[in-house]
């Protein structure tokens, strides 16, 4: 299904439907032209309102993720958008549903009316994951171009980016994926979310990012998988399921994908029983067809089996 603006064909590069709970279902698109809109799921899907957002010196460009902040009932929080483009900009929505009139909500109000950041970032922001937390600032995981993966505070009276925490991945953080889906908000103390990054060129790493107390975060990279085989393989995008109810990486089956040579990666990352072997040994099974992959370990005793197909 095309999506027009303008009577202009474009690429949409991202959409996020509104979170479970919501009165009004909507679903918000980023487009290559550099414009965010608010859709409904039920109408023909054509764009006849939209705002233009993300530009360099007043020139459209590639506007790359959106993502909702989850509803904070206890908090009495507003709906919120964040979306993020090639242009280094995190630009906060409110957004606010309509009492009567078109199911369409927040166009003219949400989206021509934010917040745009340039500080927290050096280049484009490609990925964008608010994290679920009973906290009066509305707390977010970024990925950028910069190749740092960050812990932004926002306080949604003043909506200026606070970086609590950054880690270098040594490639572009173009997706990130939590690896533990919560059904209800964190308390705000003294946890952690696991998190799967594909970093382009720099392979798939998973990081634990870690909040201790109410204040002070931290990132830590776990492991890494990279196929050193290429120059420059681009791993755009990675998944992973989940074996059991224990939701520890070791229990989980990861797979990712490389642009150009068009390969398909399916991982895992299980750890040695300490009965078993005195000293654990990393292990690497492959595909008769296919090179050993490169695995990087950080801080980790675990065994990784990783599976490469060319499509």
């Amino acid at each position: 299904m095309d999506i027009v603006a303008n009577g202009q064909d474009v690429l949409v590069t991202s959409l996020a439907y509104t979170p479970f709970g919501w009165e009004t279902p909507a679903i918000a698109v980023t487009m290559s032209d550099g414009s965010v809109a608010i859709l409904n799921p039920g109408d023909p899907i054509k764009v006849d309102r939209k705002a233009d957002v993300h530009s360099i010196a007043q020139k459209p460009t590639e506007a790359w993720v959106v993502a909702w902040v989850p509803k904070r009932e206890r908090l009495n929080a507003d709906k919120t958008l964040y979306s993020g483009g090639d242009d280094g900009a995190l630009c906060r929505h409110p957004v606010v549903e309509p009492q009567a009139g078109p199911k369409v909500f927040g166009v003219a109000d949400a989206l021509t009316r934010f917040h745009r950041d340039r500080h927290a970032h050096i280049s484009g922001v490609v990925a964008i994951v608010p994290l679920w937390l009973f906290d009066k600032n509305e707390i977010l995981l970024t990925g950028s171009y910069d190749e740092y993966i960050r812990v932004l505070s926002i306080n949604p009276r003043i909506p200026k980016a606070n970086v609590k925490a950054e880690k270098k991945l040594d490639g572009g953080v173009w997706e990130l994926k939590l690896l533990e889906r919560p059904s209800k908000p964190h308390d705000p103390a003294g946890i952690s979310f696991p998190v799967l990054a594909s970093c382009m060129h720099a392979g798939c790493k998973i990081v634990e990012v870690r909040r201790h107390g109410r204040s002070e975060w931290s990132i830590e990279i776990l492991a890494s998988f990279i196929d050193p085989n290429h120059d420059c393989p681009l791993y755009y995008a990675s998944d992973f399921q989940v074996a059991s109810n224990d939701l520890r990486i070791q229990d989980m089956t990861f797979v990712s994908t490389t642009f150009y040579d068009k390969k398909l990666f399916v991982w895992i990352v299980e750890k040695e029983k300490a009965e078993e072997k005195d000293k654990v040994e990393d292990k690497v099974v492959q595909s008769e067809k296919e090179k050993r992959p490169e695995v990087e370990y950080h801080g980790m005793e675990d065994q990784v089996v990783e599976v490469s197909k060319e499509s």
